[in-house]
């Protein structure tokens, strides 16, 4: 492999003899994935020769091995169904069923490329979907996914499973998670054109360590501009075509906080975290920023410089308290008092269960509360030691706690019954 993780070589044995493929891949072409364009094979006493060479326009049109060449044909999943000559004579068929495994087939032509289009590897009995290996036998990837899934979405939480078990509607051209630019948490109500728009390869991002850290702000921007444009143009979300979905892309797309969401999405969760924290936040509306820095300061918590605090076994109580630092940010940027009182209503409402059934003022009255303790600038700049480059949780804890407190006399919980508060907020970590 090489240093992106495209397989380069092969090598193989018939007991006697040992035979290498070497493959040139290109990762820049109009499909989107890295694809082979070439294979060479040799053996310890054969110099190496070109067996095969690859023409992709969208897909992978043609190949030529032994001066003939062959050409694609596809159904709408993007599986091989036919190979044809140059006189375009079909001369090979393929069948399948929902999960890849070929039930029938005629013709002799060598060919690998087969279910959904991609690398079939006889020799190992699967398919090379760049970052794993999938056995259609089993409909499961051979090792574990990266991303570590999200409780917002279950059937993500899966390690193994292909397509979200739905492969007749899902594929999985790089083994990896993708971030969708139209989350999919949005996609209710939406017409079948538009959400088969909305999961194909013009409107996600592969995401090779993809995770939800930084998606609180960027779902809520999505959701505003789509009832914007909806309202605007004049159009329902059952009724949306295929062109109006591309076109409510392209609108997204101008915000510059999608758009360098987006671009960021690639380089990995920690590189979009922190851009979110200190610039891409800048680019949303003030009573967004909220959001989608509680969620840049939850990851650390979990993987960052606020992992001392959590491992204390104060994990539960955080919640809240990430929401303070979300405000004292604010603050420290110069919002106003509604903006901050606003944010904290919309983490309270989201964030912790049973307070939305208590009534809007007292959602109003906790927020002023909690942004009145960020106010009074007793939270993490207190706890930032500056000798030793350290975060000491302690002040932040006990505001938390004392947050947590007054919330759960509130609701009449019992704050000493360390199952309830855990229940209660220990899904943050």
């Amino acid at each position: 492999y090489d240093a992106d993780g495209n397989r380069v070589s092969k090598t193989t044995s018939d007991g006697i003899n040992l035979l290498t493929t070497a493959y040139l891949v290109e990762d820049r072409n109009p499909t989107g994935y890295a694809q082979v364009m070439e294979e060479w094979t040799s053996t310890a006493s054969q110099a190496p020769a070109l067996n095969r060479t690859y023409v992709y326009g969208l897909d992978l049109v043609s190949q030529k091995q032994g001066g003939s060449v062959t050409y694609y044909g596809y159904d709408g999943l993007g599986s091989t169904r036919y190979l044809s000559d140059s006189n375009a004579s079909t001369t090979d068929t393929y069948t399948y069923d929902a999960f890849g495994i070929q039930i029938a087939s005629t013709g002799s032509t060598l060919n690998q490329f087969r279910y959904t289009g991609e690398q079939w590897d006889s020799d190992l009995g699967m398919y090379y979907l760049r970052a794993r290996y999938y056995k259609p036998e089993l409909g499961r990837f051979w090792t574990m996914d990266s991303f570590e899934g999200s409780i917002e979405d279950p059937s993500s939480l899966h390690k193994y499973t292909y397509g979200y078990n739905n492969p007749v509607s899902n594929c999985d051209f790089s083994g990896n998670a993708v971030h969708h630019k139209v989350p999919q948490s949005l996609w209710s109500g939406f017409s079948s054109q538009a959400k088969e728009f909305f999961d194909s390869a013009d409107a996600v991002v592969e995401a090779a360590a993809h995770d939800f850290s930084s998606h609180g702000g960027y779902n809520s921007r999505v959701d505003e501009l789509m009832k914007e444009w909806m309202r605007e143009k004049g159009l329902s979300k059952a009724a949306l075509s295929k062109a109006q979905a591309r076109n409510l892309l392209e609108f997204l797309e101008k915000d510059a906080f999608v758009s360098g969401f987006n671009r960021m999405v690639p380089s990995g969760s920690k590189a979009l975290t922190k851009w979110v924290y200190e610039k891409g936040h800048l680019l949303l509306p003030q009573s967004l920023r909220a959001r989608a820095l509680k969620r840049a300061t939850a990851l650390a918590g979990r993987k960052g410089w606020l992992g001392s605090a959590v491992k204390k076994g104060t994990g539960p109580f955080l919640s809240l308290g990430l929401t303070l630092l979300t405000a004292e940010r604010m603050y420290a940027e110069g919002c106003s008092d509604k903006d901050v009182s606003k944010a904290i209503v919309d983490d309270l409402y989201f964030g912790v269960p049973g307070m939305a059934e208590q009534g809007v003022n007292t959602l109003w009255g906790e927020a002023n509360s909690l942004a009145a303790h960020a106010r009074s600038g007793a939270f993490s700049y207190l706890d930032y030691d500056a000798d030793t480059a350290q975060f000491d949780g302690s002040t932040s804890l006990i505001i938390a706690d004392e947050a947590v407190n007054a919330l759960l006399e509130r609701q009449n919980r019992n704050v000493a019954d360390p199952v309830t508060v855990g229940g209660l907020y220990g899904g943050a970590f």
